[in-house]
């Protein structure tokens, strides 16, 4: 697994206004994670905005800004740093993607032979969702709404299985999700 833009290097003195970039640059759009700026010659006085819209960021050092979006959209967005009349602004800079979350299976138990009409509760649903018992693709009846999915589980062994939704951008798993039985 590789996180593109992860690590970002700061100057170790204060100098003039720049930006080298965000870590990370993928954030949930559901809010609450934060990212840094990384540059120098940030002061209390620096801006910074998601597609015109301010964030709220907290000065950590001349070389490097904590800022904590709310909630957007999902997609790429410009952002604009600013001090005074310095202004540096990144194309498509920070991408937010939806979040896709796992909380239940029910029933949480079927025969090997596959079929069993399954409600799977979560969350971040949508019809690009697909899901999957360790690899084995689950038939999605009726997406009910961005919480709710109706699927039929596959053929598999007896045991139990981990469930698995993956979004276009987003990966989440429940483990032990459900039992096949003989």
């Amino acid at each position: 697994w590789t996180v593109e833009n992860g690590f970002l290097y700061l100057e170790s003195e204060a100098g003039d206004f720049v930006v080298h970039g965000f870590s990370p640059n993928r954030l949930p759009s559901d809010g609450g994670a934060s990212f840094l700026v990384g540059g120098n010659g940030f002061t209390e006085e620096t801006e910074v905005e998601i597609d015109g819209r301010p964030v709220p960021c907290l000065l950590q050092s001349a070389q490097r800004l904590e800022c904590t979006p709310g909630p957007h959209a999902p997609g790429a967005f410009n952002v604009t740093v600013r001090d005074g009349a310095q202004r540096h602004e990144a194309l498509d800079g920070i991408y937010f993607y939806r979040r896709v979350e796992l909380y239940d299976v029910a029933p949480a138990r079927g025969g090997i032979a596959g079929g069993t009409l399954v409600e799977i509760v979560g969350r971040g649903f949508d019809v690009d969702t697909t899901f999957d018992f360790e690899g084995e693709v689950l038939e999605v009846v009726e997406v009910v709404d961005s919480e709710h999915v109706l699927a039929r589980t596959p053929t598999n062994r007896p045991g139990w299985v981990s469930l698995t939704a993956r979004s276009p951008d987003h990966r989440a798993i429940l483990p032990l999700a459900f039992e096949y039985f003989d």
